[in-house]
């Protein structure tokens, strides 16, 4: 499944909603990975992310070593995430945090945001994995069933 509906892609409206839920995605996944505990938003996540980086060429990346923003995380990711939606929003963060036009394109680089997307969707999995994973319980049939197979009731 391919990211966002098709007529988008490639578009600077795309673009500016690839970046912005990229961004979003990284920052919000692990408070979600800690605090909610839904296998089926779990999943939605991983399959948002995994959209989302397969529209992504790190291999396109031309910015110079060192341009790609340091720290997306925490409130500050968040502000990043809604800004770059749209075109007011990117021109208002900008404006405040004094940033150039190569800064600011700093943000839709897609070496950046594999990175980005990439590194939510291991989080993603691993904290599923911790979560819902098989548990082993191979250790309390001894306990809790009977020889032909069934459940003690009493025990358990």
């Amino acid at each position: 499944m391919r990211w966002g509906p098709c007529s988008r892609i490639g578009t600077p409206q795309g673009r500016r909603e690839r970046t912005g839920y990229t961004i979003l995605l990284h920052t919000t996944c692990w408070y979600v990975a800690a605090r909610v505990f839904s296998k089926s938003l779990f999943a939605s996540y991983t399959q948002a992310l995994e959209g989302l980086r397969a529209t992504l060429d790190p291999a396109s990346c031309t910015c110079p070593a060192g341009a790609h923003p340091a720290d997306v995380d925490d409130e500050y990711g968040v502000e990043v995430g809604v800004s770059m939606l749209s075109e007011a929003g990117r021109a208002v963060f900008a404006e405040e945090y004094g940033l150039e036009d190569e800064e600011l394109a700093a943000f839709d680089c897609e070496a950046f945001l594999a990175g980005l997307a990439d590194g939510a969707a291991a989080r993603m999995r691993e904290a599923r994995e911790e979560l819902f994973g098989s548990v082993d319980v191979s250790h309390l049939d001894a306990r809790f069933l009977q020889e032909d197979g069934g459940i003690d009731i009493v025990a358990v």
